[in-house]
């Protein structure tokens, strides 16, 4: 179910899978409404950033380096119906906290 949403999410944060990553998670806010929307809102926020425009790689890569990974485990968290999944989605907005403005 994640399936396509962590390929993106491994693929980069880049604007046109953000714009991806909006659309699949509001897709699946249903099932999950603190994980999608939550992570609905990040890649919002990122992409409204973005605003179709390059950023510095510098700052994509810290965006990267501190995104990537707590996503993938929220993820994970979540399909495997993990028992410490706000603690997954506790890292995510942490991390999201750290690279805003």
């Amino acid at each position: 179910m994640n399936e396509e949403v962590r390929v993106l999410v491994n693929e980069g944060l880049f604007y046109d899978n953000l714009l991806k990553l909006v659309d699949l998670c509001d897709a699946r806010f249903d099932t999950n409404p603190s994980v999608y929307g939550s992570l609905s809102h990040v890649f919002q926020k990122l992409s409204d950033e973005y605003d179709g425009q390059a950023i510095l790689t510098e700052r994509y890569e810290t965006i990267r380096r501190a995104l990537q990974a707590p996503m993938h485990n929220l993820l994970i968290a979540a399909e495997e119906d993990e028992p410490h999944i706000i603690d997954r989605l506790d890292d995510v907005w942490r991390a999201f906290r750290g690279v805003s403005y």
